[in-house]
């Protein structure tokens, strides 16, 4: 998709199980884009208004495939959402640097409850992310014997909001995982309502 005369502001592309590349060049209202599906060639150079991207793809390194795609993109993206619930992930979890996210204030992670690589991330994310002002983790976890990985404590000065929805009765999630965001913030909100009941 190509033309700096198309005023398309909004793109959102699900489900197209053939498609196999996405390029965007020269949409100068771009402002959103989402995509969910299985792994695609995602080539989104010079769309420079893109503050806001959504992605879940059915990919074993969904978080690494998601990064690398956006990379062109991510110094100027404000809203970011990553979602792996398409996938079942390894079970080895490693760690890795998340690429700068200088604007970014507002990121959305949906996981499964065996995806504890997405979460460890979180300090990292944090790190990257210094004016991130809203953490919201979407997840499937139901029952109290989902074991979670422990993840690193981390401080943040802007963070104001981490909104955690779907851990019902999991009482490991909240404490292994909320303790490295309660530094510095006004607001924790836990919703045990998970969220594919939501009306």
């Amino acid at each position: 998709m190509v033309g700096s005369s198309v005023r398309l502001k909004s793109l959102v592309v699900r489900d197209c199980w053939n498609l196999e590349i996405i390029e965007i060049c020269d949409l100068p209202q771009l402002a959103f884009f989402r995509y969910e599906g299985t792994p695609i060639c995602l080539d989104l150079n010079r769309v420079r208004n893109l503050v806001k991207v959504s992605l879940g793809e059915d990919d074993l390194e969904f978080l690494k495939l998601a990064l690398k795609q956006l990379a062109c993109c991510l110094c100027q993206l404000r809203t970011l959402t990553l979602d792996s619930t398409l996938t079942f992930l390894p079970e080895e979890n490693v760690v890795f640097p998340i690429p700068q996210l200088p604007e970014l204030e507002y990121l959305e992670l949906r996981i499964e409850a065996d995806d504890a690589c997405v979460l460890l991330q979180l300090a990292s994310f944090l790190d990257a992310s210094p004016r991130l002002q809203k953490l919201l983790i979407k997840g499937d976890f139901l029952g109290s014997e989902v074991k979670l990985l422990k993840a690193e404590s981390r401080p943040h000065n802007n963070l104001k909001l981490a909104e955690v929805v779907g851990f019902n009765d999991c009482p490991a999630a909240t404490d292994s995982h909320m303790k490295m965001l309660l530094y510095m913030l006004q607001k924790v909100v836990i919703d045990t309502v998970l969220p594919w009941c939501e009306l």
